[in-house]
This record gives structure tokens, C-alpha cells and sequence, in this order.
């Protein structure tokens, strides 16, 4: 569901770049989040929440911030 949604959410706001706009959208993941990922995939079952929760509470409030500005 959160592939679904934030492929769903990307292609939107992809498509809100006017085509005269020269940007770069990027193709991987920077290597903060490439690390978290690997946290996440070496973390034992009982101790994932505890490891995804944070992550995802900070990740949204940086997007919040982002949007505001």
C-alpha cells in the first residue's frame, strides 16, 4: 500500500512540473535514505516498528515543512 500510494503520489507531482521548467528529478534514493532502508531490512521482526515509526513520523514532517514553504 505505501509503494501504491507514494508511486501514485510521485507521478502526480511529476506531472505538476511545467514542461519549460528545467528540473532534475532523481532516479535512486540518496544515501541517508539507502541506510535507513538497510536498517530497516536488518532489523528483527519485534523491533521494526520501533525503527519504522520514528523514521516515518520525521519523513513526514520534513514533506510538511517542504509544502509549507
Amino acid at each position: 500500500m505505501m509503494l501504491a500510494d507514494h508511486t501514485k503520489t510521485s507521478t502526480e507531482l511529476k506531472s505538476m512540473v511545467p514542461d519549460n521548467v528545467k528540473s532534475t528529478i532523481p532516479a535512486a534514493l540518496d544515501d541517508a535514505s539507502q541506510k535507513k532502508i538497510a536498517k530497516l531490512r536488518d532489523a528483527k521482526a519485534d523491533d521494526f516498528a520501533s525503527e519504522y515509526d520514528p523514521m516515518q513520523v520525521s519523513a513526514h514532517e520534513d514533506a510538511v515543512s517542504l509544502f509549507e514553504s
